[in-house]
């Protein structure tokens, strides 16, 4: 028989394994949106306790950054301040809302990417931007006054726009348009935070490379003028606005090869590296120092800067460092290795450490202790819920890749998808990863953490799809009409 029973039997068992899965889906959604409102309702009016943020509060009133910062967060601060006396409210409460929408929005705009001319496309990608705004993480990013819940939302929002600009059937104005979108949150991203112009500068300039040598016709080149147009003006504006509001701070080291490389690689060894230093280096970093610096990362900028601050303070550091790498290159290599793959896998990292199955770093253990600050009982609830929610979407995730579709046929179709995607979370890795060696802090790595929270969702629903009824329903029987058809070979018999 050319039907088989087997194949039946078997495609019947995965479909009810995914069948469950879906109802587990559904369910851990449903409690975290209960669990995730409520959270955010009760913390709405509260300031978890960053040491950024009265920073940030009192940048607000001059507009006046140093070389770490961007202008962009004080003013927001400045006029949620301005517009809290008229509304009678706090800024925090206007600032939370405004990141709590800029975090909907951002998932929305990538969603409907991934869901695109599927039914209720829109409605059902609204639902997953809900269920990721709700993950603990997220949210609570989103209700701390920290710029980093809207670095992740911006830098969504300008990836998803690269995407929809080099897709193939996007005209010369559709181009544009979406280019100008990414250029003008190229901006946005790099006055709210350094590190983001490079980022966006890299995949920017991949993007429109890639588009250009995957589609060699007059219509790619006009593409790729546009895009550098618009690059080269949005960058310049955000130099200029930059070199307009920044002033040097004395008492931060500054952004420079010799502070950042000191960074990354020596702490916390100086103790292991300080029997190779010379004397002369010695007599100005003591053996007590050394000890100091390597009990807690926030020792690092106080000797760096106190360094610095001498004459010859930067042959020091720079001895330091290469002694380090000298001596322990292995050690420097593997954790930056190690830094480099946690940011590229928060959504690994964070429950790994919060549960103490990888050792808890000091960004994962503050994190927690501030999301606990107000409300310790819900938020481990929330913590727990969306661990549960993050294992049932992954296992939906699995079955749908390892039985309905070809990832890898998915990405090769989607390439320059997967291209803009990846770079952008590789770019976020490597600039913190070999910036810093002060363990991987789960706060740079929202981005990241976002796009993936959004591309694990999505593909849940994708799964969801294909179990719906009527989805799958004639899928067996239009195989066995093509199984049963007669061969050429058949016909002539």
């Amino acid at each position: 028989m050319i039907l088989s029973v087997i194949p039946t039997e078997s495609r019947s068992l995965k479909n009810k394994l995914g069948i469950t899965l879906s109802v587990l889906v559904v369910f851990s959604l449903l409690a975290n949106a209960v669990i995730g409102v409520l959270w955010i309702c009760r913390n709405f009016n509260f300031i978890p306790v960053y040491g950024d943020t009265p920073e940030y509060f009192a940048l607000s009133k001059t507009l006046v950054v140093d070389q770490y910062r961007g202008v962009f967060y004080p003013a927001i601060i400045r006029v949620a301040s301005i517009l809290s006396e008229i509304f009678a409210t706090t800024p925090q409460v206007l600032i939370y809302a405004m990141q709590l929408f800029l975090a909907l929005i951002a998932a929305f705009s990538l969603c409907t990417l991934i869901l695109r001319n599927r039914p209720f496309a829109k409605v059902v990608s609204l639902v997953v931007a809900i269920s990721v705004t709700l993950n603990p993480l997220i949210a609570h990013f989103c209700m701390s006054v920290l710029t980093d819940s809207l670095a992740a939302s911006f830098t969504v929002i300008f990836s998803a726009a690269l995407i929809r600009a080099c897709a193939k059937e996007a005209t010369v104005k559709r181009f544009f348009i979406n280019s100008l979108i990414a250029a003008l949150t190229l901006t946005l991203l790099s006055t709210l935070r350094v590190d983001k112009l490079y980022l966006s500068i890299a995949v920017f300039l991949l993007a429109l490379c890639a588009l250009c040598l995957s589609r060699k016709n007059k219509s790619s080149i006009y593409k790729l003028l546009v895009g550098l147009l618009l690059l080269v003006v949005s960058v310049g504006s955000a130099i200029a606005i930059k070199n307009t509001t920044t002033v040097y701070n004395s008492q931060r080291p500054p952004l420079d090869f010799s502070s950042m490389a000191f960074n990354r690689v020596v702490w916390p060894r100086l103790t292991e590296v300080y029997p190779y230093l010379s004397d002369a280096v010695k007599s100005h970093i003591t053996m007590a120092d050394a000890e100091l610096f390597d009990s807690h990362n926030n020792y690092v900028f106080p000797l760096l800067t106190r360094e610095l601050a001498k004459a010859d303070g930067k042959k020091t550091i720079d001895a330091v460092t290469l002694a380090t790498i000298k001596y322990f290159p292995l050690q420097v290599a593997t954790n930056t290795l190690f830094d480099f793959t946690k940011y590229s896998l928060p959504n690994l990292q964070f429950p790994l450490e919060a549960y103490n199955i990888l050792p808890k770093s000091a960004g994962t253990s503050w994190t927690i202790e501030r999301m606990e600050m107000l409300r310790p009982l819900t938020t481990k609830i929330y913590l727990i819920i969306g661990l549960i929610q993050f294992i049932a979407v992954g296992l939906l995730v699995v079955w749908f890749f390892s039985t309905q579709v070809s990832i890898y046929k998915l990405c090769k179709e989607n390439y320059l998808t997967v291209l803009i995607i990846l770079s952008t979370i590789f770019t976020n890795s490597a600039l913190f990863a070999l910036s810093s060696g002060m363990h991987a802090h789960i706060r740079y790595a929202i981005p990241t953490y976002t796009i993936i929270q959004i591309l694990l969702a999505s593909s849940a629903m994708l799964a969801m799809y294909r179990l719906a009824p009527g989805r799958e329903s004639h899928a067996p029987m239009e195989a066995a009409q093509k199984s049963i058809q007669p061969t050429h070979h058949e016909n002539l018999q």
